[in-house]
């Protein structure tokens, strides 16, 4: 797999939607909206340099160093329509941010999906979280944990630690605070620092699993 360098982020952050499929887990949406006020970030960083990348790819690289974004979506749009899987991710992502294009997240969802059949972690990561939010695609949460495992699995810390929020909530899969713990420990590994200061969280919840009727801690 070729190499790839970020660029730059470009704060933004996204408000998940909290509704539970399952009424029975309804009681629990308000803490959980509490908890992860500010945890979901979609992942605004652009793709800025590909080892062996053709002169067309050079060149979108090249505007978004500029932050000639316009420049970068023309570059890019057909490049993407060729299938080459960075093209379509920066795409998804000046289409997500609404920058140099008008914003449409529709069209961003197509494209991060496009590029994450491809294998592309941040776009895998990115679709993960628009399918918590539910807003440019349907709302789905076993869909988002299948993201987020593909995008943990290539190392992505950030979708590592939101596996851990998602197991110890019990959304997309059953609630395991052994699991969260893991993903946390493995987010934690790889430099993201929020994960260090949720393991105590996991912990207080480890510790009160007994006297929840119906939960388990594994």
């Amino acid at each position: 797999m070729s190499e790839a360098r970020s660029m730059r982020s470009v704060s933004c952050r996204t408000r998940p939607a909290f509704g539970r499929n399952d009424a029975g887990r309804d009681r629990g949406a308000f803490r959980f909206a509490r908890l992860l006020s500010g945890v979901f970030a979609v992942c605004f960083l652009f793709i800025a340099s590909v080892s062996g990348a053709n002169a067309e790819m050079q060149e979108g690289f090249a505007s978004l160093r500029q932050e000639d974004y316009s420049r970068a979506a023309e570059v890019f749009r057909p490049l993407a329509e060729q299938g080459e899987s960075t093209a379509m991710y920066n795409l998804g992502l000046l289409l997500d941010k609404g920058l140099g294009l008008e914003q449409d997240r529709s069209s961003a969802a197509t494209w991060y999906r496009l590029a994450a059949e491809r294998g592309e972690a941040r776009a895998q990561y990115n679709l993960a979280l628009l399918s918590i939010e539910g807003k440019a695609v349907d709302q789905d949460y076993n869909r988002a944990v299948e993201l987020l495992r593909l995008a943990a699995d290539k190392g992505q810390a950030r979708a590592q630690y939101n596996l851990g929020i998602l197991a110890s909530e019990g959304l997309g899969m059953p609630i395991s605070y052994d699991r969260s713990r893991q993903w946390f420990n493995r987010a934690s590994q790889n430099g993201f620092r929020k994960g260090e200061c949720d393991l105590n969280y996991v912990g207080l919840c480890m510790s009160r699993a007994d006297f929840r009727l119906g939960e388990r801690s594994d």
